[in-house]
C-alpha cells in the first residue's frame, strides 16, 4: 500500500535498494532522522568524497594489481596482512573515511560499527552494483583515434585512423616477473607493456 516518491538531493547517490526505502543519510536533520535514514535511506557522496574514494581506489589497485580476474579484484587475498582483510574497493572505502560520519562512538565496539550492513553504510557491494554491468577482467583496453591533414586549404587531404591498444600484465622489460614489484629502472618508469590489438583507417562516415 506504499507510494513511491522521488528523493530530491544533490551529489552522487548510492542506494542499497531500488527503489530506495527512504531519504539520504546526508539530508536527514536531527539524531532521530539520521538514525532512521541510516537504516532505511541511502547515501549521497559529495564531489570531494568521490574524488577521495577514487584516489584511494588507485592506491589499492597499484598495491594489489594487476588483477587476473574479477574475483581477484573484488575479494580479499588469501593469507595474512592488510590485503587479506578486505578487497580493493572495501579497503578504499575505509581509507577514504566514507562511513566515519555514520559511526556513533558510544555504540561502536573497538573498530566496529553497530550499523554495519545497513543501507547507510557504504560497502563495496554498493559500488559494484553500479559498475558490475561494465566490469571485465581485462578492462585496461583503449580505443585511440587520430586525425591528420596536409595540403592547402583548397586541396586539403584528411585521414582518420583507429587503434585498439591493450595493456598486458608483462613489464616493458620481461626480465621482471609480472606478479612481482619491478626492479629494473625501465619497468619502474614505464610499467606494463602495451600491445596494438588492431589498427584500421576510417572513412569520414565513421567519424
Amino acid at each position: 500500500g506504499g507510494v513511491i516518491s522521488s528523493s530530491i538531493g544533490d551529489n552522487t547517490a548510492f542506494s542499497r535498494h531500488l527503489p530506495g526505502n527512504g531519504d539520504s543519510f546526508e539530508n536527514a536533520n536531527g539524531p532521530l532522522a539520521r538514525d532512521l535514514a541510516k537504516w532505511n535511506g541511502h547515501r549521497r557522496l559529495t564531489p570531494e568524497q568521490v574524488r577521495r574514494l577514487a584516489e584511494e581506489i588507485v592506491v589499492e589497485v597499484r598495491e594489489r594489481g594487476p588483477f587476473q580476474s574479477v574475483s581477484e579484484f573484488v575479494n580479499r587475498r588469501p593469507g595474512n596482512g592488510a590485503l587479506a582483510q578486505s578487497g580493493a574497493l572495501q579497503a578504499a572505502i575505509e581509507r577514504a573515511g566514507i562511513n566515519s560520519s555514520t559511526t556513533n562512538p558510544a555504540n561502536a565496539v573497538e573498530n566496529g560499527n553497530t550499523a554495519d550492513g545497513s543501507p547507510g553504510i557504504l560497502t563495496q557491494a554498493d559500488i559494484l552494483t553500479a559498475i558490475a554491468p561494465t566490469l571485465t577482467a581485462r578492462g585496461d583496453t583503449f580505443i585511440i583515434r587520430a586525425y591528420g591533414e596536409a595540403g592547402l586549404s583548397s586541396s586539403k587531404v584528411k585521414v582518420w585512423c583507429e587503434a585498439v591498444v591493450q595493456r598486458v600484465p608483462e613489464y616493458l622489460d620481461p626480465a621482471d616477473e609480472p606478479w612481482l614489484e619491478p626492479t629494473l629502472s625501465a619497468n619502474q618508469r614505464f610499467g606494463r607493456r602495451y600491445e596494438v590489438v588492431s589498427f584500421r583507417w576510417l572513412s569520414p562516415e565513421e567519424i
